[in-house]
């Protein structure tokens, strides 16, 4: 049975908050609210009547907080069932927004349903999970899947989608304590800012849903090239690099994730670019170890290297990248723990020694050589050697000590298993 335009208007137009909630919160992104919000929403002209602000939602008087979640309930099963694709695929963009307005709703009711409307939201998006963590090879099959959707081609859907998560994403950055008016380059070695960052312990309710939004899509550069395919993701960059200092750990790992998906590829001579985005990140990554360390820049060291891990990890040539000195001699420090001093976060080590491997599988790929390099097996081998003298000391208590000890010992065994077992030296 097919599903009525009207009638689907209508679910959405239950999902969400009343007028006058509605009209303080769309005021907040959307400036003058009468004159932009008929534009963010695409389900009033599903109706027979379009219908304009404020009609649009309900009115206060008529709001139940029972009634929006048997809404959002229905919304989400209707989004799930496959034979109401082709009507319900145009009220997509309506959902996440209706979802990411339910996260800072006050009722768990609302927040609980909210976010069953986003997950299936996403698998109508992308049936990948992961999509931007994948391998290059199982990049290339997971093409071929008929829901897999890029972030262009997303918003070029539903175009209200991209200005409404962008600004929900400056909200988060803001309520974490930084100004997203900046640049990390300015708020990184910003004293107040980095103080701050750290002191704030808040997690704003939209700001990890739309990362996980962005992470999840398929990356940028598989979209066919023309001349605006990233005039819609490119002022996510700046945003999403300022989000891999965020104090709190998961936003660091999915904001790498997003940039990895933004990126539109290598040597596009874009701002979003794999070279550009690895140099600023390599370059941040360079001025923190000629300044004086300070627990206040440990987030946004491991942030960035975080997300030149998911860079390179998404590249097609990682050999020629890694190749560049001023980046291989940042990863060397902080894969070697800050040259033996540990004045880096154990976490940071582990991500470094990460990218080191990823780097030496590429290039012995490439040369087809069998053993890894004598640089490579001493630097993993001091890795475990540090972390055994730390846990002989029963007064040392590291954080993210055990991460550490767990890859650099994998990363040791697999070195040690290809040089004593190569064909290389009985030759």
């Amino acid at each position: 049975a097919g599903l009525c335009q009207n009638v689907l208007a209508q679910i959405v137009r239950f999902s969400l908050p009343s007028a006058t909630a509605m009209g303080e919160s769309l005021a907040k992104w959307a400036g003058n609210v009468s004159a932009h919000v008929e534009d963010v929403f695409i389900f009033p002209s599903l109706g027979p009547n379009h219908l304009s602000f404020p009609d649009m939602f309900v009115s206060d008087d008529s709001y139940e907080i029972r009634t929006r979640v048997h809404a959002l309930n229905i919304l989400r099963l209707a989004i799930l069932d496959a034979p109401l694709a082709p009507v319900t695929n145009k009220i997509i963009g309506d959902a996440f927004i209706s979802a990411i307005i339910g996260y800072s709703d006050p009722s768990w009711r609302v927040r609980s349903s909210a976010t069953m409307v986003f997950a299936a939201a996403m698998l109508r998006v992308d049936a990948n999970k992961n999509a931007s963590a994948l391998p290059m090879d199982k990049k290339e099959e997971s093409k071929t899947t008929g829901t897999a959707i890029t972030a262009v081609e997303l918003f070029r859907c539903y175009p209200p989608l991209s200005y409404f998560l962008l600004t929900s994403l400056e909200a988060g950055i803001g309520a974490s304590g930084a100004s997203s008016e900046k640049k990390l380059e300015d708020v990184m070695f910003d004293a107040d800012a980095s103080a701050a960052a750290m002191d704030s312990d808040h997690l704003h309710p939209a700001l990890f849903p739309v990362l996980l939004l962005l992470s999840r899509l398929q990356p940028v550069s598989q979209t066919p090239s023309d001349a605006d395919a990233t005039q819609h993701t490119d002022p996510f960059v700046d945003l999403a690099l300022l989000c891999l200092q965020h104090k709190h750990h998961k936003v660091r790992v999915m904001a790498s994730r997003a940039i990895s998906v933004l990126c539109s590829g290598d040597n596009t001579g874009s701002i979003s670019s794999r070279e550009n985005l690895i140099q600023r990140c390599s370059g941040l990554l360079a001025q923190s170890i000629a300044s004086d360390p300070v627990p206040e820049s440990f987030n946004a060291q491991h942030g960035l290297l975080l997300g030149i891990q998911a860079l390179l990890h998404s590249s097609t040539q990682p050999k020629a990248l890694c190749q560049d000195e001023k980046l291989s001699q940042i990863i060397s420090y902080f894969a070697t723990w800050a040259n033996g001093s540990g004045a880096c976060p154990p976490l940071s080590t582990k991500v470094a020694l990460e990218i080191l491997d990823h780097c030496e599988t590429a290039r012995r790929t490439n040369a087809e050589d069998e053993t890894s390099s004598e640089a490579y097996l001493r630097t993993v081998y001091s890795a475990v050697a540090m972390m055994e003298s730390v846990t002989c000391n029963a007064n040392s208590a590291v954080v993210g000590g055990a991460q550490l000890g767990m890859a650099a010992g994998k990363l040791a065994c697999e070195a040690s298993f290809d040089f004593a077992f190569s064909f290389t030296h009985d030759k």
